[in-house]
């Protein structure tokens, strides 16, 4: 046996530089493998907290108030808006009796065309009733 273990060292020996390289690529391998898979763990785990973060950013900003021009109204301290309210009041009551009318209008648009048309109908009638009472005049004169 130890012949064999001799022989085994010589040949090591022989084919060291090969065997040097050879297990130097499996470690070369091993380790880009390990750090992919360390990139692709980090990659998912920073994209699911950017969704995350950008979901409730958008939440946030969805659950703020909007401060427009006709939303805002301030508390009027000095007495100086109250013209303002009230002219608002007025526009506002305005605009209901506005639409109110044209409510009003439109059905008796309504009204006035159903009876438009029971006028043209008896029209109609009338017409083909001379029509005919000439009819038979010419031919009774006949």
């Amino acid at each position: 046996m130890s012949q064999k273990k001799v022989d085994e060292y010589k040949n090591y020996k022989k084919n060291r530089r090969e065997n040097i390289k050879k297990e130097k690529r499996k470690e070369r391998l091993t380790m880009a493998a390990m750090w992919g898979a360390v990139v692709v763990f980090i990659a998912c785990v920073g994209g699911a907290m950017g969704v995350s973060i950008y979901n409730k950013y958008q939440a946030k900003q969805a659950a703020l108030p909007t401060y427009g021009s006709t939303s805002f109204i301030l508390s009027d301290m000095a007495g100086i808006q109250k013209d303002d309210t009230e002219d608002k009041t007025q526009s506002e009551t305005e605009n209901e009796s506005e639409e109110a009318s044209s409510f009003e209008s439109s059905e008796s648009e309504s009204a006035s065309d159903e009876a438009a048309a029971s006028e043209e109908a008896s029209n109609k009638e009338t017409l083909t009733q001379t029509e005919n009472e000439e009819t038979e005049s010419e031919s009774a004169e006949k």
